[in-house]
């Protein structure tokens, strides 16, 4: 059986696509391809070029938006900001989960911890412990 012939991707379109946030799966149903043909054409160049430049553009224009509306008050953009892009240099701090089981009440209680606390103390939130399964003995 003779095979398919190859359908043309136009680095132009591949561009305007990736400009506007198109997936490699959106561009294969698009022009009637697997999502892994996609992906093997567009990691050749001109269409990997053309792929990066939209991509790049995307990302522009999503972060130009981000900073418009943190200027215009917005505190979600503006935490958002904070958290995800790296040249401001901010991090969640990280958190640690703890399990701890009582035998003698059969009980097993679970929490977490936060660091940054004053002096790099290591302590368990201001509520305390939360019960998850079992029940204490009642005295």
């Amino acid at each position: 059986m003779p095979r398919r012939p190859a359908v043309p991707l136009d680095p132009d379109e591949l561009e305007r696509l990736a400009a506007i946030g198109a997936t490699v799966k959106e561009v294969g149903a698009l022009f009637g391809l697997a999502q892994s043909t996609v992906s093997e054409r567009l990691a050749r160049d001109p269409l990997k070029s053309a792929w990066a430049r939209g991509s790049a553009r995307a990302a522009l224009s999503v972060r130009r938006r981000l900073f418009q509306m943190m200027d215009e008050g917005s505190l979600g953009a503006a935490v958002w900001i904070s958290k995800n892009l790296p040249m401001l240099g901010f991090r969640e701090p990280p958190r640690e989960s703890h399990v701890e089981a009582d035998v003698r009440s059969n009980t097993t209680i679970r929490w977490v911890a936060e660091w940054g606390r004053p002096e790099g103390e290591y302590l368990p939130p201001a509520d305390g412990i939360e019960l998850i399964e079992g029940e204490a003995d009642e005295e």
